[in-house]
């Protein structure tokens, strides 16, 4: 963003939230583009997406926790209690499809947030589970943290730069997108 600055005599305003709340503020015409989770907007003629990467969802705990490292099955951590995501969040419902799947009984979601701190703060009190995106862990809010596999869970995170459809684009912010994508696709996984 600071070399699209040194470039051209801009102003720029961002903004952090989760994808449903980008979406409202991008239909609003408060904001011009987001870059996030695009799951939930795949075949919505109302929306203009730059995929940047995929990246499959883990089971994550605190690090030195049982569970560290190992491929499990769902009977074995449908006794935890959870921190996940809002319900609003496709994340959230693939891993209550995941246990019913399974014929079990959706685990106790002791908490629910998208507020990345509160999350945090739940897994590193080292007795709830939670999933998050491969590429997350060990990183950020997740540095301090270590995966599991959940087996035969399938969850994927779409990100990408979505915009509405059929919006007239400044170079500037046709510029801006293409520096965000080269920097959201090093944040990504591998390859």
């Amino acid at each position: 963003m600071l070399e699209l600055l040194e470039e051209a005599d801009a102003e720029i305003d961002v903004m952090t939230d989760h994808a449903n709340n980008l979406r409202s503020a991008l239909l609003a015409n408060r904001i011009d583009l987001y870059v996030g989770m695009c799951n939930h907007l795949e075949g919505d003629a109302a929306f203009a997406i730059d995929e940047v990467f995929r990246d499959a969802f883990t089971g994550v705990c605190l690090r030195g926790h049982p569970l560290t490292g190992r491929r499990v099955a769902a009977a074995e951590v449908a006794g935890y209690e959870w921190v996940v995501p809002q319900l609003d969040e496709s994340v959230r419902a693939a891993l209550e499809a995941f246990f019913v799947g399974h014929g079990l009984a959706r685990p106790r979601f002791r908490v629910s947030t998208n507020a990345d701190p509160v999350m945090a703060a739940c897994l590193r009190d080292g007795r709830m589970l939670s999933v998050a995106p491969v590429a997350a862990v060990g990183r950020g809010w997740l540095a301090d943290l270590a995966p599991f596999t959940l087996v035969g869970f399938s969850g994927e995170r779409r990100v990408g730069l979505v915009r509405r459809a059929g919006m007239l684009a400044h170079p500037l912010q046709d510029r801006f997108a293409a520096i965000l994508r080269r920097h959201v696709r090093a944040a990504g996984p591998p390859g």
